[in-house]
């Protein structure tokens, strides 16, 4: 996981320009002896807490008298200098830059680096030449960082002339241009190398563009670069406060963009994906490689397929000793050993197979070798796992893998990586997570996971908006569309088992069970369920919601146990649900899996109060994340100004209502439908179990009756609080210090002068640096 920022190092091309920043920001001359002093730099230092600030000024060229080392070819040598001397967390580029006169910019406007960074200037029309003189070395997102110091984002040029011609000015317009300068992308060319995240922040001084030759760079050129620096003057310490004692996930960096340049070779070097990687059915690659038929290898997998098979069908598939691990891995070894590529010969054996499946539907095993490397293997049959005798099919396991991809795609972070995929064999290979709890356990077991709300509402807010129509144009998201609308098989579990099932007398509800017990919850779910009219009519429409929309790409099953983390970590597993539709049933499912946790904690022996509003509070954060990173993504979207801003107010809303209602849903069909949670099941004493279950049926029912009240944040926490126990309020929990949260959530979010619950004014005005815009704390 990358370590916290606790180097910034910012570079700027020249003296003059970095004037206002020293005195602004209280620098102070340093040398740092480990820099080559043949390159002129002059460098400057402060202290932020524990996090050092260190500038990094050009200097001047030695042939010339205050003349500057501007460009991108000194940038990149000065970028290997520090990066290898001084080992930085995080490269600011600042400085002054052009902008193409559009969309309204304005002189002093400050922009912060998005997209990708390019060359304007580098052309080399020889074939791949030219996508390598174009650089397009991918900028960081950073749009909590934006919004949060209100930053305009824009794509940036990099070129070698402060004026431009006409062919620079298309490839400009071609590259959709917001600033043009010298240095960013011969920053960013050799970050990359180094594997140090870059974020370029540039004010304008001039407007560019033929038509504007005259005036850019003449008359009133010199005011507008003082007007230029003072604002980033102003803006520049805002963005190092913000930063500081900040991990790069909390400026929306997406740790994987670190990666890419690295990710095959990291691959090749864990034997298993190495082994695996290769078990893909691109036969040309094979064999170039190692000299391997591919025909040979598609014969192994039948007959592993066969031999699996044969097991499972032979009754004995629950106690197997073979698994398909198993299978996969002795076949291959037996009847084509040098396709062990060394590394998983005899002499790295597996010392390993253990299966890992305790859900209802597909088979789980993790494979360990003796070097401690593992993996894990998926494997769907054509029937359920807990209940053999209902025929399911095996197609889940395509749609598990494309959703996964599409999610990785959207939010990398919070998605394991899938290393193979085989769809006629029904079993896909993917990364371990062996250091991750299943939170479902944990969180009734009274630990606390402090990223957990956070991450959640990056996973929801990436993957629902980047996969819906606000984000995609009409073509992708029809062929998104397209790609899920046969997940049938499960989306018709979802059907039965969620919106029928649960809300008739039916044999599949554990209310049908005889035990005195499940007497006493059957008589109160048949007066206040299955009788209750204006609640099955509210459940029909949540149901017509559930067929009808198609907003986004839904994971389709997001519960606790469907989340493995750590108190750094979270990841979102077991996708085989996923389908296009309405954006409030995802957050809707896990908001009342939280809510189930919460009232276990409540309801055992002895009972623990602290830790059930704790979860409650959680579901706040959530919602107060969410909201403003989705809406953050909207703002920062190419087609928001296509938006009339009444309507993403209104849709938001929209979002927090439906997922009250489907949370409602979701408890009840966990309550007193078949697929029963450990929440509940495991309360030893019966008396508190009934009470639980109750409890649940009760907040079930005035979530799904009182959705369509929703407005506000403050409307579901007041919901929450008056059919749950004994809710403490959750401001206690929350210290948000940042005021442009308040005010983003207040602007994007709330009507009239509502705010969000749990935030007093005290609050908007702390300064401490102990909290931040992307970090809840909890009070224990």
């Amino acid at each position: 996981m990358p370590k916290p920022i606790k180097k910034i190092v910012i570079m700027m091309a020249m003296a003059e320009e970095a004037k206002s920043i020293i005195n602004t920001m209280d620098f102070t001359r340093h040398s740092y002896n480990e820099l080559n002093d043949q390159l002129g730099l002059m460098t400057y230092r402060q202290m932020k807490g524990d996090t050092e600030v260190i500038l990094v000024v050009s200097g001047h060229d030695r042939r010339f008298e205050n003349i500057c080392n501007v460009g991108p070819h000194f940038a990149g040598v000065t970028t290997w200098e520090v990066g290898t001397k001084l080992q930085p967390d995080l490269i600011l580029n600042v400085g002054t830059c052009g902008a193409m006169a559009k969309n309204g910019v304005q002189i002093a406007d400050v922009f912060i680096s998005s997209g990708s960074f390019n060359y304007f200037d580098r052309r080399i029309p020889l074939g791949d030449y030219a996508a390598y003189g174009k650089g397009g070395f991918p900028c960081l997102p950073i749009n909590r960082m934006a919004v949060a110091n209100g930053l305009k984002p824009g794509n940036i040029s990099t070129g070698n002339s402060l004026d431009i011609n006409e062919t620079d000015e298309s490839v400009l317009k071609s590259l959709n241009t917001d600033v043009k300068e010298m240095e960013a992308a011969g920053i960013a060319e050799f970050a990359r190398l180094l594997k140090i995240p870059v974020v370029a922040i540039k004010s304008v001084t001039n407007l560019t563009g033929t038509e504007l030759q005259t005036t850019e760079i003449t008359g009133s050129f010199e005011d507008n670069l003082q007007k230029a620096m003072l604002a980033i003057a102003e803006k520049l310490p805002q963005v190092v406060n913000f930063i500081v004692d900040k991990k790069p996930w909390e400026l929306d960096i997406d740790p994987s963009t670190l990666q890419l340049a690295t990710l095959k070779q990291q691959l090749q070097n864990t034997p298993f994906g190495q082994f695996y990687s290769q078990v893909r059915h691109d036969a040309t690659e094979i064999k170039a490689r190692e000299e391997v038929d591919a025909s040979k290898i598609n014969a192994i997998l039948d007959l592993l397929y066969d031999q699996y098979h044969a097991y499972t069908y032979g009754g004995s598939h629950a106690n197997a000793k073979k698994s398909l691990a198993e299978i996969l891995i002795q076949q291959v070894y037996a009847q084509y050993p040098q396709f062990a590529f060394d590394k998983l010969g005899p002499e790295l054996g597996i010392t390993s197979i253990e299966e890992l499946s305790d859900g209802n539907i597909n088979f789980v095993f993790r494979v360990r070798n003796n070097k401690g490397d593992s993996i894990i293997i998926k494997y769907a049959a054509d029937y359920l796992r807990k209940y053999p005798d209902i025929p399911l099919a095996t197609d889940r396991i395509y749609f598990e893998a494309t959703a996964l991809t599409e999610f990785r795609e959207c939010c990398t972070e919070h998605v394991p990586k899938v290393f193979h995929y085989n769809k006629s064999h029904c079993f896909i290979i993917m990364e371990d997570l062996n250091h991750h709890y299943v939170i479902r356990q944990a969180l009734v077991e009274g630990k606390k996971f402090p990223q957990l709300a956070e991450h959640m509402a990056n996973f929801f807010a990436e993957t629902l908006f980047r996969s819906s129509s606000f984000h995609l144009n009409y073509a992708k998201k029809m062929a998104l569309t397209q790609k899920f609308c046969t997940n049938i098989g499960t989306c018709g579990i979802t059907q039965v088992f969620f919106f029928s099932l649960p809300f008739m007398d039916d044999p599949s509800n554990i209310v049908a069970e005889k035990n005195t017990q499940q007497a006493q919850l059957r008589s109160f779910v048949k007066t206040h369920v299955w009788e209750n009219q204006p609640l099955l009519a509210q459940v029909q429409d949540l149901k017509y919601r559930f067929e009808n929309e198609h907003d986004a790409l839904l994971h389709g099953d997001v519960h606790t146990g469907s989340i493995m983390a750590n108190e750094n970590e979270t990841y979102v597993i077991d996708a085989e649900f996923a389908f296009m539709g309405p954006i409030g049933f995802d957050i809707g499912s896990f908001i009342a899996n939280m809510l189930l946790a919460s009232i276990s904690a409540h309801h055992r022996k002895p009972p623990n109060p602290h830790h059930s509003n704790w979860l409650l509070a959680q579901i706040e954060i959530l919602l107060q994340r969410f909201t403003v990173k989705f809406m953050a993504l909207w703002q920062l979207s190419p087609n928001c100004n296509k938006t009339n801003e009444l309507f993403k107010i209104k849709y938001i809303q929209n979002i927090l209502s439906s997922a009250v209602g489907f949370a409602g849903v979701e408890m009840l069909r966990r309550t007193i439908g078949c697929a029963q949670v450990y929440d509940l099941e495991s309360i030893s004493d019966s008396e508190s179990q009934l009470a639980a279950q109750k409890r649940a049926v009760e907040m079930s029912i005035a979530l799904v009756q009182g959705h369509k009240n929703i407005h506000t944040l403050e409307d579901i926490v007041s919901l929450l609080g008056n059919h749950h126990h004994a809710v403490t309020s959750t401001s206690r929990y929350l210290a948000i210090s940042d005021t442009s949260y308040v005010h983003a959530t207040a602007g994007l979010l709330f009507l009239g002068n509502a705010k969000p619950s749990g935030i007093t004014q005290e609050q908007t005005s702390q300064t401490s640096s102990s909290t931040d815009f992307g970090t809840s704390r909890i009070c224990n």
